[in-house]
């Protein structure tokens, strides 16, 4: 019988890859917004119940209309990233198709457009 040692063992263990790590980070800012816009998760990433629906009301009635806008265009970028990730189209601008700078996506990792089209974006919405 042959005993295994922590570095055998460790090198079993699997390292999760850049894109799962950022696919993590995707999904737990999504469920955070979710969970801010009084949304259910999805069923298969549940958290403890009485945690999250404390949280919830909480979160509903402190809520102002313009913070739950902001929160439910965030999510709906982070759907897209998680989209863009998966089909092998992250970190591109959805407007331009640059690619969008580390800097910009280290700080907001859901971005789906790089700044200056961001920027125009904000202008032609009203943003500012």
């Amino acid at each position: 019988m042959q005993v295994e040692t922590s570095k055998a063992k460790s090198k079993k263990r699997k390292r999760k890859t850049k894109k799962e790590l950022l696919r993590e980070k995707l999904v737990l800012e999504r469920d955070k917004r979710l969970i801010a816009l009084g949304q259910p998760l999805p069923r298969n990433e549940m958290h403890s119940s009485d945690d999250l629906d404390r949280c919830q009301v909480t979160i509903e009635t402190n809520m102002s209309v313009s913070t739950r806008q902001r929160k439910q265009q965030e999510l709906a970028e982070i759907r897209i990233a998680i989209q863009m990730l998966e089909e092998g189209e992250y970190g591109y601008c959805q407007d331009c198709e640059d690619k969008i700078s580390q800097k910009r996506l280290k700080t907001r990792p859901w971005a789906t457009r790089c700044i200056e089209c961001q920027c125009e974006h904000e202008k032609t919405a009203g943003w500012q």
